[in-house]
């Protein structure tokens, strides 16, 4: 037998004593020396009451082991039943509702806006989309209005309320505008997003923007004062030094100076002027109508009536770095100043021959005239040729266009040829041709008489509006009934 130092034997698992054994085996003496009758794990759970507490519970395990199955299965039914998650992507087609057709008019501003357009908006199938209006730099606020007068669904009518509080109105471009709208899918959530707008509406939002809040900037910052006067009565004409200050940021080029009157014609050289600085501009003012000097705002044919005051004058502005944006400022005139310039226009007339025109008769001229303006029928346009009589207590009457624009003549070209001729006991009768288009000319012509008496020359404009020409007008232009000529200047009748 195997001993150790302490007189213990060491035994194998069968209770044999090993050889040259120096220590005892782990297992147990008494399981090796009793035969290894340990109680089982199953013998263990019966005797501590688990095998049979399981045994009065097996129906309600069961029922449970089945719940949860059962909720397992409805947890994935579920899942698959729900919607997928919102797309933040709004998908719609939006057009120009002018431009394809399904809008009749542009929709008036009765909502305080700036500008005004129609939009057809089409979502994707089983998806609504709402306008709720654009936004972008120069605009405030915005709404839309569905329009119930569109032949087809979609159509909005969107209305835009200037502001000019962000810094790029200035300066907008086409990118900046974009359509917000609410999107409601097929599952009825709601997103809302924004989408492209029609190039030609950004654009027309850009420069509506731009214009907009360049004026009001020019307004808020930009002055105009005169310092002196000097009228030539010789020459009918006041020269004034008009100053203006410029207290934007912003270099400016002075474009000129107009007028609101038919009365004075200014006349000023363009110039630019650094960003807070002032500049000088000689502005030359020239009486073009002795019939009534006094009057401050008329148009060409309206010569009634007088305002007691001078011409009111415009300063025209633009940013020198470009764009289509321009500006007026008033020429803020003192009492004093207004006093001269009245005085002066009544000296520059007093004994004026005053002069007057009336249309005798109308007829179409030789299609050869018309051929020579490059009409080739009335839908190009119409030559009338009218014989008309000027009264004068002046020696000589001439007839000239009146046609003007900021001073300058239309296009260079004159629709009312010139005539001229002496006249006899206080009359004399021209012939001179009329060059119009039947779409676009509905007004009167205007012409200037100017008439000579004592040597010196005297302006008169007026217009050649006698029902004797609307009638010769109408039926040379189809469709053209006098009646509707009447808003246009022309007498009724």
């Amino acid at each position: 037998m195997g001993a150790v130092d302490d007189g213990r034997l060491e035994l194998d698992d069968l209770g044999s004593v090993i050889d040259h054994a120096s220590s005892l085996s782990p297992s147990r003496p008494d399981d090796l020396l009793e035969g290894n009758d340990a109680p089982t794990w199953g013998e263990r759970l019966e005797t501590r009451g688990v095998t049979p507490w399981f045994r009065r519970h097996r129906v309600a395990l069961a029922v449970g082991a089945a719940a949860v199955v059962g909720v397992g299965a409805l947890g994935s039914a579920w899942n698959r039943a729900q919607p997928p998650p919102v797309d933040p992507t709004i998908r719609a087609s939006v057009a120009d509702a002018l431009a394809v057709g399904v809008a009749t008019q542009v929709p008036g501003s009765n909502y305080d806006g700036f500008t005004a357009f129609a939009v057809q908006v089409e979502p994707l199938a089983g998806e609504a989309i709402t306008v709720l209006g654009v936004n972008g730099p120069g605009i405030r606020a915005s709404r839309a209005v569905r329009d119930s007068t569109a032949p087809v669904a979609g159509v909005e009518d969107v209305f835009v309320v200037p502001g000019c509080d962000d810094p790029r109105s200035s300066t907008a471009a086409v990118d900046d505008y974009r359509l917000q709208v609410r999107r409601t899918d097929t599952y009825g959530r709601a997103t809302t997003g924004a989408l492209t707008l029609p190039s030609a509406i950004a654009a027309q939002l850009a420069d509506a923007a731009t214009q907009n809040c360049f004026q009001t900037r020019v307004t808020e910052a930009v002055t105009v004062s005169t310092v002196d006067l000097r009228p030539d009565v010789a020459r009918r004409t006041i020269t004034a030094d008009v100053t203006i200050h410029n207290g934007l940021d912003l270099d400016l080029l002075v474009q000129g100076v107009t007028s609101t009157s038919s009365v004075l014609d200014p006349v000023a050289d363009p110039t630019d002027l650094s960003a807070g600085t002032d500049s000088t501009q000689k502005v030359r003012l020239t009486l073009d109508d002795c019939g009534a000097p006094q009057v401050v705002i008329t148009r060409p044919g309206n010569t009634g009536g007088s305002s007691g005051g001078p011409v009111d004058l415009d300063v025209i502005v633009a940013p020198v770095s470009g764009g289509s944006a321009v500006a007026e400022i008033s020429v803020g005139w003192s009492a004093a100043e207004r006093a001269r310039i009245t005085a002066a226009t009544r000296a520059m007339c007093a004994g004026g021959p005053g002069a007057t025109a009336r249309v005798l008769s109308a007829a179409p001229a030789p299609v050869a005239v018309g051929q020579a303006y490059g009409f080739t029928g009335p839908n190009d346009g119409v030559v009338l040729r009218m014989r008309v009589e000027l009264a004068s207590s002046g020696s000589r009457v001439v007839l000239t266009d009146g046609s003007y624009t900021y001073g300058e003549k239309v296009d260079g070209t004159r629709s009312v040829t010139t005539a001229g001729a002496d006249t006899r006991g206080g009359r004399a009768v021209v012939t001179v041709d009329w060059a119009a288009q039947c779409n676009a000319t509905l007004s009167p012509p205007d012409i200037w008489l100017t008439a000579t008496a004592g040597g010196r020359t005297f302006p008169y404009r007026s217009a050649l509006d006698e029902v004797v020409l609307a009638h010769a007008y109408s039926a040379a232009c189809p469709g053209t009934v006098p009646s509707d000529l009447s808003g246009f200047g022309w007498p009724p009748g």
